[in-house]
């Protein structure tokens, strides 16, 4: 919906300069993006529905839409009836730096901007308090609805960000293939990194490699691409795996029963020697 709001700017509101379109289309897309976030933040905040579950039916809703528009109002007449999105004017496609597009730059900035943002404002200290323990949260006095929609407002606008950088910069247009399924690797990129802005970085740049590498091994040597998304599907298989034992540790009874045994024992030996002193 970031990439709709950017491509109705590009589309409609032609200005003729580079730099005015495309921060039009940038605020445009930040925008789309926080308004359909504001769907699932209100019933999150409202009624503690599940935020993943709704956003991923959200997400047939927004294609379904798109794609009335590749079939109706936004069909392109010089594509001979093809149901297709004009292509985007010169003035709405990002420019490259180093034979890339401009995306790379934004992507960096914004690493930084929230790692800061996380670590070093109220506002990120409440979002990662509210996201271990919403009853710590509400026993420090913290505001946990207005929390929570200002989380998921920002979330949608940098979504909607990336919206307008793919329908900019890698499509040229708009189309229900803008996503490119991203946001599924993204949550196993975010889950490797442990919501860490610089290794989510790092783990970004891993994993765009993986994919690239799955386009080369199809035309190199006939192995079906889908097995990059069996590799990643097995590697968030393994890290969930693995973050079970780490939170948890199995113990036999009789060991817990001595553990409790010793715990009681320091607890009557404390209390007998708080009694002496008194």
């Amino acid at each position: 919906m970031g990439a709709f709001a950017a491509s109705l700017v590009a589309l409609k509101f032609p200005t003729g300069s580079r730099p005015v379109t495309l921060i039009l289309m940038v605020i445009a897309g930040i925008i789309g993006g926080s308004i359909w976030a504001l769907i699932p933040a209100f019933f999150k905040a409202k009624w503690k529905t599940n935020e993943t579950i709704v956003t991923l039916m959200l997400n047939y809703v927004a294609i379904k839409f798109i794609q009335y528009l590749q079939y109706g109002p936004w069909k392109d007449p010089k594509a001979v009836g093809f149901p297709k999105i004009a292509n985007f004017p010169d003035e709405a496609v990002l420019p490259k730096v180093f034979g890339v597009h401009i995306g790379w730059i934004i992507a960096a900035i914004l690493c930084v901007v929230m790692y800061i943002f996380m670590n070093h404002s109220k506002l990120g200290f409440e979002i990662a308090v509210i996201g271990e323990s919403e009853n710590t949260a509400q026993y420090a006095g913290m505001n946990i609805k207005r929390t929570i929609i200002t989380a998921m407002l920002i979330s949608g606008g940098l979504c909607g960000l990336t919206g307008m950088i793919q329908a900019s910069a890698v499509s040229g247009t708009l189309s229900v293939d803008v996503s490119g399924g991203v946001g599924y690797t993204a949550i196993i990129i975010a889950w490797l990194s442990n919501l860490s802005a610089p290794i989510i970085a790092l783990v970004s740049v891993l994993f765009a490699g993986l994919v690239q590498g799955a386009a080369y091994i199809q035309t190199a040597f006939s192995i079906p691409s889908s097995v990059a998304e069996m590799l990643q599907g097995t590697i968030l298989f393994f890290v969930l795996g693995s973050e079970f034992f780490i939170q948890y540790e199995a113990i036999r009874q009789s060991k817990l029963e001595k553990m409790i045994q010793k715990e009681i024992q320091l607890e009557c030996s404390a209390t007998s020697h708080k009694e002496e002193v008194l």
